[in-house]
């Protein structure tokens, strides 16, 4: 499941690079944000040691992303307003950035290997 919340903003990533239109791409953050939120909660339960002991989610680890799953969740539901706001600028570097923006900061909390990290 470690591999799952790296996963889903990486696919949230390509899938808004895919969408050629302005509008419809800050959509994606919401779905993307509610995935992670929910399989961030699964792990905070159920996470195990992953990649040979380099990727392990320790107790400090499930209080940080615990906090960047909501606050990532809060940031998206407002950007999906602010883009609107602001149609005259594009989103397609801004959208995907903020969601591999999120695949880092989640690989970083799970990093136990300076050279991962």
């Amino acid at each position: 499941m470690l591999f799952v919340l790296l996963l889903i903003p990486i696919l949230g990533a390509a899938l808004a690079l895919a969408i050629p239109w302005n509008r419809w791409r800050p959509w994606i953050l919401l779905p993307t944000a509610s995935a992670h939120l929910a399989v961030a909660l699964w792990c905070l339960r159920h996470a195990g040691p992953g990649a040979g002991g380099r990727l392990v989610l320790d107790p400090p680890g499930r209080i940080v992303l615990l906090i960047l799953s909501v606050l990532f969740l809060i940031c998206s539901v407002y950007s999906i307003g602010y883009l609107r706001c602001r149609s005259e600028l594009s989103n397609r570097v801004f959208v995907p950035c903020l969601m591999l923006f999120l695949a880092m900061t989640t690989l970083v909390n799970f990093s136990h290997h300076l050279g991962l990290m």
